[in-house]
């Protein structure tokens, strides 16, 4: 049995054991959730460990990618277990829907059902560590693998683009900073999304800022190798996290972290053990601050010693860390309450939303007063009217998934583990440093499209359309024209 089929094996019997469980459990109480919540803290290992065997490198997109997946859509579920979920935040003591230890059970059966077909997709697209190895060892071998001809004009087609970006991004991208800060200094943390709606042209300041950390990004890739360019960066990027922390935006700024942390290990330099331990502390800190964060970010006028003093007050009652996996665990709600209304009250989709998806790479220049992407394809939108809440409830790709397909969902998860793989399995610290686009383009996909596991497709078609198919172009014409120049000068 080579590697491969092993790691297809186990995944199988992970398969044979959650089927089990949604034929003979007919009447689920909190032993059976905390059963299945045992289950997915095994299958999460073994599908870290399985990434780790057949590729040779866990910081990676993919890692980063299911390790989110499960904070989010079974996060509270992990902590049954251990009796550690928060109280306040239990979707069995929910007061939006009334949650059943039969709605979460399903719900928890499903996930890791996905899940699990996702990760099978994505050993479909691997090839086994020694393979990898042996193809950096021996370049000519694979053509992934093979360094550019063009790697110095790829650069240089990367630092154009990079300060194109930055120059057309810097000005919108301060402004919008500068009217949040105000905005949640005045009215807390909710009301940034109480303003005002622009469509279309009326958006320009707002698009144009969304260049600003892509620019950033492009820029600290070209200029890796340079000490002061790279800190400088590097420092922009810190700054931005630590502003988006403080006015609330925890997704984002735990995203960003992560991408810098992929751009060190994998570009920069690999990160050594007693590194990683620090990381991982760092990690841990970081974590218990969102718990904070999240009791805070609703105050107006607030000042950084809000923070400090509320810590003490989150820790009298429970853990930040749990307090944080219960809240990002509250996120299995958008499949919980999908699962009531399809197809009991409303039909399956059938795919159309992600067709809807597709049409969001034509802009809304007035043709419609809401775009058919944002009305159709929008799941967290929809869910909200749905629910009538007064908030904005997110979604996740599971349960997309169930809304097109049902059960039958699990065949759109396998082939998207099968891209994501395809995707991500090139970056490695041998790799990244011959192939500085190809590695761009992952890390922009990693820091734009990471957030759909707590959102719907659209958010993946916006990425690669308005963001990477852009940096792409950019620099495509930029290679190719120094490459001509240079073939003249020759």
């Amino acid at each position: 049995m080579n590697k491969r089929s092993f790691h297809f094996f186990v995944a199988f019997i992970f398969l044979i054991v959650i089927s089990l469980g949604w034929l003979f459990c007919q009447r689920p109480g909190m032993p059976a959730l905390k059963t299945m919540g045992s289950i997915g803290l095994l299958q999460l290992a073994f599908t870290c460990w399985s990434w780790k065997r057949l590729q040779g490198n866990m910081i990676n997109p993919y890692c980063l990618f299911v390790v989110a997946a499960y904070l989010f859509t079974f996060g509270q579920s992990l902590l049954y277990p251990f009796d550690l979920v928060s109280p306040q935040r239990d979707l069995l003591n929910s007061y939006v829907l009334p949650f059943s230890f039969q709605d979460i059970f399903n719900s928890q059966l499903l996930t890791l059902l996905f899940l699990n077909f996702m990760h099978i997709g994505a050993i479909c697209a691997l090839k086994p560590a020694s393979q990898v190895s042996l193809n950096s060892e021996h370049p000519g071998d694979s053509a992934l693998e093979r360094p550019p001809i063009s790697h110095f004009h790829q650069l240089y087609g990367i630092k154009l683009v990079g300060w194109g970006l930055f120059a057309i991004s810097f000005l919108p991208f301060f402004v919008k900073s500068f009217t949040e800060y105000g905005v949640v200094k005045s009215y807390g943390y909710g009301a940034i999304y109480e303003q005002e709606v622009h469509i279309g042209l009326a958006n320009i300041n707002y698009i144009l800022s969304s260049y600003f950390i892509p620019s950033i990004l492009c820029l600290l890739v070209a200029y890796h190798t340079s000490r002061r360019a790279k800190f400088f960066f590097l420092g922009i990027l810190l700054l931005d996290i630590i502003f988006t922390l403080f006015i609330g935006g925890r997704t984002q700024a735990v995203i960003l972290a992560s991408v810098v942390l992929l751009v060190q290990h994998n570009l920069i330099r690999p990160l050594k053990w007693k590194e990683l331990l620090f990381v991982g502390l760092s990690a841990y800190l970081f974590l218990g601050l969102l718990s904070v964060i999240s009791e805070v970010r609703s105050n107006s006028h607030r000042t950084f010693s809000d923070y400090f003093s509320n810590t003490g007050e989150v820790q009298r009652f429970t853990s930040p860390i749990t307090e944080t996996f219960s809240e990002m665990g509250s996120s299995m709600m958008p499949l919980a309450a999908t699962m009531q209304l399809v197809p009991q009250v409303r039909s399956h989709r059938y795919g159309s939303t992600f067709f809807y998806s597709l049409t969001t790479i034509i802009p809304n220049l007035g043709f419609w007063d809401i775009h058919p992407g944002k009305e159709y394809a929008t799941l967290g939108d929809w869910l909200q009217r749905e629910l009538q809440l007064g908030y904005g409830p997110g979604y996740s790709i599971v349960a997309e998934a169930y809304l097109n397909f049902g059960i039958f969902g699990f065949f759109f998860m396998l082939l998207y583990g099968f891209v994501l793989a395809r995707i991500f399995r090139s970056i490695t610290p041998e790799i990244s440093k011959n192939h500085p686009l190809q590695f761009l383009l992952v890390i922009l996909f990693c820091q734009l499209g990471l957030a759909t596991v707590r959102n719907s497709f659209i958010a993946i078609v916006r990425t690669v359309f308005y963001y990477l198919l852009v940096v792409y172009a950019g620099v495509t014409i930029l290679n190719r024209h120094k490459s001509k120049t240079a073939s003249k000068l020759q």
